[in-house]
């Protein structure tokens, strides 16, 4: 049963090459007739250094909070997210790549509007 159990652990929670694990990006999810909006905190991340895939009705969100510290520093207290984050989220409804839009305001706040892919009619 022990067996079982590690099994599954490594599976349902892989560990990065580093043995670091990433952070569960926390997201707000709103939604309307026609399209999706995420909005995420994303403070001292660079807008090149966010990486968006939309696959079907999935979105992948990943990317690292890098620390500002030398290591040579002595750190009294140290709160900072740092290190790699992601998160995927499946919507209800397929989404159309073509109309997605991404926006960092302020280095802090992540914006990614997302529309509905148009169901095909016959």
């Amino acid at each position: 049963m022990r067996d079982t159990m590690d099994r599954m652990f490594d599976e349902n929670f892989p560990e990065t090459q580093t043995g670091e694990r990433e952070m569960l990006l926390a997201v707000d999810v709103k939604a309307d007739d026609e399209s999706y909006t995420l909005t995420s905190f994303v403070p001292g991340v660079e807008a090149e250094d966010i990486n968006i895939e939309i696959l079907n009705n999935t979105i992948s969100i990943r990317g690292e909070f890098k620390s500002e510290s030398e290591e040579e520093e002595k750190n009294l207290m140290c709160e900072l997210p740092v290190g790699r984050f992601s998160r995927l989220i499946t919507l209800p409804t397929a989404l159309d790549p073509a109309h997605a839009e991404a926006n960092l305001k302020n280095g802090v706040s992540l914006y990614v509007s997302l529309r509905q892919k148009p169901i095909a009619r016959k």
